[in-house]
């Protein structure tokens, strides 16, 4: 407890309800938390870091920092100034995110980029999501329950590999309803995204991304978080930063060497 020293981000912004409650539950197992989170909301900024201009950080209490940037600006202000190189964060905490990141939201979302900039310190880290109601309502008593559940699984019996991180979805169902943890790989869903053009006040055309209805064969997937998310458990990916096709190396070697014999 007093040796274990936790970060948290989000990409929901710092006064995002999710994050309140994740630093609530991570004080179960820590006395020594510092919240670093972007000032507003930076959903689905995946892993994109500012170069181009500085980084503008108010601390708005004791360990907590508003930074006008990015998810993972963040985490890089945090592991590369706030910190000691020798005291880094034991653990790095994501979330708790205003809807679900499974299937291909790994790739888009800021909240499970800050848990994969963090693997890249070497560091363990964990993005946790809650999944919406139908009425796109956040109810938070299954994150509230079994947050500190799922963490306290994690902490006290995984062996993090190098590299590692996990993204953890709480299901939007009654907390009674809760069939329990599923640990499943990621899945692949059709999305019906749409692109909406407009036309502003000064008569100029814009496009605005429409975000609509996704889908996936059920029938054709294996096991995966869509299928475990909609049976009403609660999912875990373990998720690496290392994203080799592996199978496909010694077809692709065989098919190259090929062609230089």
């Amino acid at each position: 407890m007093e040796n274990r020293k936790i970060l948290i981000g989000n990409d929901d912004g710092i006064l995002a309800p999710g994050i309140e409650l994740l630093e609530q539950v991570a004080s179960e197992f820590s006395s020594d938390i510092t919240v670093i989170a972007p000032e507003t909301n930076r959903s689905a900024m995946s892993h994109s870091v500012t170069l181009l201009s500085p980084l503008r950080v108010n601390k708005i209490k004791h360990k907590h920092y508003a930074v006008a940037g990015t998810p993972v600006d963040c985490m890089l202000f945090g592991l590369r100034y706030l910190f000691d190189e020798s005291n880094l964060p034991n653990l790095v905490l994501s979330g708790i995110n205003n809807d679900l990141n499974i299937a291909e939201d790994v790739i888009y979302s800021g909240t499970v980029a800050v848990a994969r900039e963090a693997a890249l310190f070497g560091i363990p880290s964990i993005a946790f999501s809650q999944q919406r109601c139908p009425d796109k309502s956040i109810r938070w008593d299954v994150a509230t329950r079994y947050t500190p559940i799922v963490l306290n699984k994690i902490i006290n019996s995984y062996a993090f590999k190098r590299g590692e991180y996990l993204c953890v979805n709480f299901p939007a169902v009654d907390v009674n309803d809760v069939k329990g943890i599923k640990v499943v790989p990621h899945g692949i869903r059709t999305i019906k995204d749409r692109m909406i053009k407009g036309i502003d006040p000064r008569n100029c055309p814009y496009y605005w991304l429409d975000v609509g209805m996704y889908y996936y064969d059920r029938a054709s997937n294996e096991y995966t978080d869509n299928c475990a998310i909609d049976d009403g458990y609660i999912t875990i990916v373990p998720l690496t930063v290392n994203m080799t096709n592996n199978s496909s190396l010694s077809t692709l070697r065989d098919m190259c060497d090929e062609e230089y014999k």
